[in-house]
């Protein structure tokens, strides 16, 4: 079969093909186009991916909007509800397409004088550039974009990728996720917070690739925390992944700067450990980075944690707390620099593999401190729901950055209702005399705290 009849034998394919990268975050058609053709091991005929997103669209399957990229004008596509549905609708007939296509396979395999038996069910086999090599059973299969064995399943995704090409994807789908919250236009310099684990190494890695793209200088900024081994380590790991980028890295010890380390904190204030050092660390981070002249801060936050923390604010009612869940914090009055999470749709597993893959010197310890409370057993259900329902988690987060939250914000997030903390000047809530580092700062140091202004 040739030109044109074969492609319309794949329209069908290529559109479900389509749906399933658009399931991921945007893209336009060049990406799509140049991604399925990996697929397929050739170029799809320009215009033929056009003709389909044209297509799809007109069905209600797509969104589009106007974007630049490198100073030209560019149209990203964006599933919708309904094309979700389609292509959810659909996976009884992908299976069975499968089967019937293993099937030629085989008949073809052996008409080719390759006999199969004998290796059924024990390998699959694939083609690259007229070479036939086994995929051991079991395995993730074949990579999404070269068709040689893959390393790395990504079943949200449903695709698989090698070594070579996983870190590759990983890095366009932050690279998607930054453009299309503007996390960093018009940046110059991103402050990276780097606490030495998997995430933040990983992110601090994955800026560095695309930092020229972007045309931003890095610097990486980490907090010792005074926790014993588990800092000396953390700040060891992260002084190793600053050398190996030969980016800026600045190590900001908690105790010289403030008078007081994290231990000395949690045993002052009557507050789970892990929210009195999430308001020192965001405190301490956001100073660092207006001394070392940043425009943006960048924080390692995933998937499974943006998850988590709006299932805990659905179930306590925190909607002024939901409403400040997002995933980028413009510099303003109140703020010195933007505040951005390029990793908030990316899940903590994924975040695994690409350090692994790459070898990535991490801080592997548990931090001491680490509450047992409820929200480890709500972020274990997600990821129960997650193994049955994949993409349930990447879902639920973009929902709620792209509609639930925007709404919350417009009637609980008021300029009026932000004070001013009269001890360093930064932002506090209505009400308050003294910001929450502050209270937490003077019952660590013994100095006390002013009436009303408790942390």
């Amino acid at each position: 079969m040739r030109g044109g009849r074969r492609y319309r034998l794949l329209r069908g394919i290529v559109s479900l093909l389509v749906l399933r990268y658009l399931a991921e975050g945007e893209e336009c058609g060049y990406g799509l186009r140049r991604r399925i053709s990996g697929v397929l091991g050739e170029a799809l005929p320009p215009g033929y991916i056009y003709v389909i997103l044209k297509s799809l669209r007109g069905r209600g399957l797509l969104d589009a909007r106007e974007g630049s990229r490198n100073g030209r004008r560019v149209v990203y596509y964006r599933i919708t509800d309904s094309g979700m549905d389609f292509l959810l609708r659909h996976r009884g007939a992908v299976e069975a397409g499968r089967r019937a296509i293993e099937e030629l396979t085989r008949f073809l395999e052996g008409r080719g004088g390759e006999s199969a038996r004998g290796d059924r069910g024990r390998r699959q086999t694939y083609w690259r550039r007229g070479a036939r090599c086994a995929v051991p059973a079991g395995s993730p299969g074949r990579c999404a974009i070269c068709g040689r064995p893959a390393a790395v399943r990504v079943p949200y995704a449903n695709a698989s990728f090698c070594e070579e090409h996983y870190p590759q994807w990983l890095e366009r789908r932050i690279r998607r996720v930054a453009d299309r919250y503007g996390m960093f236009d018009g940046v110059r310099r991103v402050a990276v917070a780097v606490s030495g684990g998997k995430d933040s190494v990983s992110l601090l890695h994955a800026l560095a690739g695309l930092r020229g793209d972007y045309g931003f200088e890095i610097v990486g900024i980490h907090l010792d925390l005074g926790i014993g081994e588990y800092s000396r380590a953390s700040a060891e790991a992260a002084r190793r992944n600053f050398e190996m980028l030969g980016v800026e890295g600045r190590i900001v010890d908690l105790r010289a700067r403030y008078g007081f380390s994290v231990p000395e904190a949690v045993r002052a204030v009557r507050r789970p450990a892990c929210s009195t050092c999430g308001v020192v660390k965001r405190y301490a981070l956001e100073e660092a980075a207006e001394d070392a002249g940043a425009d943006a801060l960048a924080t390692g936050h995933n998937l499974d944690d943006a998850a988590q923390f709006v299932m805990m604010g659905y179930q306590s009612g925190d909607l002024e707390g939901l409403a400040r869940l997002r995933p980028v914090i413009p510099a303003g009055r109140h703020y010195g620099v933007r505040s951005v999470k390029p990793l908030f749709l990316i899940y903590e597993r994924d975040l695994a593999e690409y350090a692994r893959i790459r070898g990535l010197p991490v801080a592997g310890a548990e931090c001491p401190l680490r509450d047992r409370t409820s929200q480890g057993f709500i972020r274990r259900k997600l990821l129960e729901i997650e193994e049955g329902m994949p993409g349930f988690m990447l879902r639920l987060v973009q929902e709620f950055a792209d509609g639930v939250q925007p709404a919350l914000a417009e009637r609980y997030l008021r300029e009026e209702d932000v004070g001013t903390c009269r001890i360093c000047g930064r932002p506090t809530s209505k009400g308050r005399e003294i910001c929450s580092f502050c209270a937490i700062r003077a019952r660590a140091l013994g100095t006390g705290v002013a009436p009303g202004a408790t942390g």
